[in-house]
This record gives structure tokens, C-alpha cells and sequence, in this order.
């Protein structure tokens, strides 16, 4: 038997089984409504209170974000000219030393890729209510869906929000995908690495642990390439917020390394560069504690110290303001200048104990030269000439296959019989092309008060619990059978 789908055009296509799956489908949802169903507990009442924290996305959202079509990219590093070779002469027309030659060092990244599908769901299961004793009409008090979750760093999906989930079977499905997508990409952009690669099903593409970092070398001949290095700093595990000389120590360090990556910025003729400095969100909130008496005493201390009937006096409330100030505006005064703080709940740390964290403060050039990107996200754009989009037409399937956010994400809708799912699908990478100008601080440890919840199902802090689905309604007697 033919199958045909219907064009734009209202024209009918045939595209015989290539329409239809294999067959291997079976049901696997948990619906929202019906026997079993999450919502499917008589006398449930219509408010339903928000209890669960999704991540924010801090560095995800603050990228800028393009698109290509080459899979295997060279930028090239002017990294310098080779020293004189040769002797200078005695004589005024003699030979004399001969200048050196131009150096350049090519680096390259390679694309991830990621895929999720939903649960597999029986169209004809959509819409069941067990009787007149449940309802449907709830309403979401809270809303967790962030912006960083809605902004296009998940895929669209339609009313995929939490708010139309508690009421519509279909929307639940979408809910629970861009959730799990949104924590399945989050910690590559830190943590991602080739080696976890699971042939090509599976890519991680290079991760911030492995862009800032030394060993650069070029990506045709492998010579190294020492001037493309990050700036690798450790502060060896000190905690800032329990020992007031970690506490300066680390203040000052954080302004040495800025220090030294607007230098390099100002020789290299790549200023003015922005920077944003990331990090966990815990972190961030002690670290402001100890910043405005260090950030006003570090150095003078020392001079202080040496000199006869000199005393260093700190206003408390100026230090109150100051420390308000950079939470609110989620910065930090570095060197005179307010540098940026990106909240991200994707940055790992490691639980010591006792509510003692440990974990990497990241410094990243966003742009340079004003408004030229230095730091961005990467996609390979399915919308492209010639890739799946167009392919989808040429094959007349455009029914089974579409893309969502500018060809960022394409989906393939699964169906056998009344079995559906969607399958999504992203090739994506973080590209920076002056790793030169970036810097990881690691091994910072910190005391938290009292540590907030993560969004990240494993981690320490993370809570959820409750139930994924209801007991299925009391069996009734069949109309038609009776028993004395």
C-alpha cells in the first residue's frame, strides 16, 4: 500500500513506507491523565504548587550563537616571527644577520552531536479520563521554566512549557523533553570531551576544561604552539572562606589574572576585550563576603606593616554596599573596572564535606576588538543549502523531518501505526579563537552557610522524589456477568 503525505501546496505526494517505521514502536509513556496517569488521583486539588528547581544556564545563554557548514574549521594564530639567524659583519659592506620568518598555528575543533527522543506514546491513550471523579483543570503555582531554558538554548518545541503540561497529555511529553535536554547539554559546555565519544551515535565536542588549557599545537603538522596557551592557574584547595589569607590571596590572584589577559590583549592590538568570569553560584555568594575589604586592603596591608604609627581603617557599611552591589549587579571590581559574573549551575563541583565545595572559577573572552566574537556557540545548520531540510524535500518527506530554531535542532517524527514519538537531534561546539586570552582558576575551595538546591539530577544537593505515575482506578464489575 502507497502512502502520501500532503505538500504545502495541498498536493498529495507519494512516499510509499518510507513514511511509516519498522514497526518496533511500543507505548513506554507515563500519560498525564487516564488510569495511571500522574494526575489521576480523585479529589486532587486544582493549584499545583512548583517544587522543582531546574539549572540556569548561565554561560550557555550568554554566548553569542552562529552557524556553519564546515565540519573541520582552521583558525589561524599569528604567533610570532623567528629570531635573527646569522652573525653580524665587522665590514660596512659585509654580510649581517638575516631576519626571521612569519609563524603560524592552525587550531580546529570538530562538531558534537546529541540526541533524545520522547517516550513513545499510543495516540489513541491521548485524552482518557478514567470517569466524572478526576479533572483536569489545574493550574501551575510557579513557574521553574528559567529564561536560559526558553531562550533557545533547549529546542523550541510547541508549548513545551510546564504550565500547559499539567493540562494537556501531549505537553507533558514536550515539557519533559526540553528539561532532560536542557540537563543532558549543560555540563558538556565545561566539562565535554572526544573520549567519552560513543562512535557517531554520540559526540562530546571540547568542553572549557579542555579549550582553556596549555599544549595548543597546530592542527596540520602538530608542532606546538606555546602562544595559543590559557593562563592555568591552581589556588591548591585553600578555603577563602574560612582562612582570611586564603581570603586575600585569592582576591589578588583574581586581579593578577585579569591583569595579565588585558595585557595580552592590549599587545596583541585585540582590545578593548570583554571578559565574563563563571562560576558557581554558591561560590559567588561567598566570594563576595570577603571581596570588598580585600579588594580595598590588598597591597596596603603589606606597606602598612612596615611603616611606623599607620593604621588601615575600613567603613563596614561602605564594605555592606559594596558587597550588595556586586550581587545584584552580578559583577566583581576588578583593577577598576566591573567585570561580569556568569551564574551557572553546569560548573562541577566536588562535595568535601561538612558543606565544604570545591570547584574552578573560568575566565572567557566573549569578544575582542570591541564587538568581534572570541568565545561563541556553533552550530551546524540543518537548514543549510543542501542539507537536511532540502534533502527532506527531494525525498518527499518534509512531513517526517523539521528543524526548529534556525536549523539548530532537527526532529524526526517516529510513528508506527498510532505509536508516536519525536526524535531530536544537535551538532554543536564552543568555539574559541583566542584561547590565549583565557584563564581557568581551579581547585578553589569554599564554606557554604547554607548550599542551594542543584538542578542537576546525581549532584549532591539535588532533591526531587514523588511518583512518576498514579495506581490505576478500581476495577468494576463487567455489565454482563453475575455471580450468586
Amino acid at each position: 500500500m502507497d502512502f502520501f503525505v500532503r505538500t504545502e501546496s495541498g498536493q498529495f505526494v507519494p512516499v510509499a513506507e518510507g513514511y511509516k517505521d519498522t514497526g518496533t514502536q511500543n507505548p513506554n509513556a507515563t500519560y498525564a491523565f487516564g488510569n495511571g496517569g500522574l494526575f489521576n488521583t480523585p479529589g486532587l486539588n486544582p493549584g499545583i504548587i512548583n517544587a522543582m528547581i531546574l539549572p540556569e544556564l548561565g554561560l550557555q545563554a550568554a554566548l553569542p550563537v552562529t552557524f556553519t557548514n564546515q565540519m573541520q574549521p582552521l583558525t589561524p594564530l599569528f604567533t610570532g616571527v623567528t629570531a635573527s639567524t646569522g652573525s653580524f659583519s665587522a665590514a660596512p659592506c659585509g654580510d649581517t644577520k638575516q631576519v626571521g620568518l612569519a609563524k603560524l598555528c592552525n587550531i580546529t575543533t570538530k562538531f558534537g552531536r546529541m540526541s533524545l527522543k520522547t517516550p513513545t506514546i499510543d495516540l489513541t491513550r491521548v485524552g482518557q479520563f478514567t470517569n466524572r471523579g478526576y479533572f483536569s483543570d489545574f493550574r501551575l503555582i510557579g513557574d521553574p521554566m528559567n529564561s536560559t531554558i526558553t531562550n533557545g538554548a533547549t529546542p523550541t518545541l510547541p508549548n513545551g512549557g510546564i504550565s500547559q503540561a499539567i493540562t494537556s497529555e501531549v505537553q507533558k511529553q514536550m515539557m519533559q523533553f526540553r528539561i532532560g535536554w536542557a540537563r543532558e547539554f549543560a555540563k558538556l559546555i565545561y566539562a565535554g570531551n572526544p573520549v567519552n565519544n560513543l562512535g557517531d551515535g554520540y559526540k562530546e565536542f571540547n568542553g572549557l576544561d579542555l579549550l582553556i588549557n596549555t599544549g595548543y599545537q597546530d592542527a596540520e603538522t602538530g608542532v606546538w604552539c606555546p602562544a595559543a596557551n590559557s593562563l592555568l592557574q591552581s589556588f591548591s584547595s585553600q578555603n577563602f572562606s574560612t582562612s582570611g589569607t586564603a581570603a586575600t590571596n585569592l582576591v589578588g590572584l583574581i586581579q593578577d589574572m585579569h591583569r595579565a589577559l588585558v595585557s595580552i590583549a592590549d599587545r596583541t592590538g585585540l582590545s578593548p576585550v570583554s571578559f565574563k568570569i563563571a562560576m558557581a553560584r554558591d561560590m559567588f555568594y561567598e566570594l563576595t563576603k570577603v571581596w570588598p575589604i580585600a579588594y580595598a586592603t590588598t597591597a596596603t596591608t603589606v606597606i602598612a606593616g612596615a611603616q611606623t604609627n599607620t593604621q588601615l581603617q575600613v567603613n563596614s557599611m561602605d564594605a555592606a554596599q559594596m558587597r550588595d552591589s556586586l550581587r545584584t549587579g552580578r559583577f566583581l571590581m576588578i583593577n577598576g573596572i566591573q567585570v561580569p559574573v556568569v551564574l551557572d549551575d553546569a560548573i562541577a563541583q566536588t562535595a568535601i564535606g561538612g558543606n565544604v565545595f570545591e570547584s574552578t572559577i573560568y575566565f572567557i573572552p566573549v569578544t575582542v576588538l570591541g564587538n568581534t566574537p572570541a568565545t561563541y556557540t556553533e552550530y551546524f545548520n540543518f537548514d543549510g543549502d543542501g542539507a537536511l531540510q532540502q534533502a527532506s524535500q527531494v525525498f518527499g518527506i518534509t512531513g517526517k523531518y523539521f528543524t526548529t530554531d534556525a536549523g539548530r535542532y532537527a526532529f524526526v517524527r517516529q510513528n508506527d501505526n498510532f505509536c508516536v514519538s519525536f526524535l531530536g537531534v544537535e551538532m554543536t561546539r564552543i568555539r574559541m579563537d583566542t584561547p590565549f586570552l583565557a584563564a581557568r582558576l581551579t581547585s578553589v575551595r569554599y564554606t557554604a552557610g547554607l548550599p542551594t538546591r542543584s538542578g542537576f539530577p546525581g549532584d549532591a544537593t539535588f532533591y526531587n522524589g514523588g511518583k512518576t505515575s498514579t495506581v490505576s482506578a478500581p476495577s468494576l464489575y463487567p455489565p454482563n456477568v453475575y455471580s450468586a
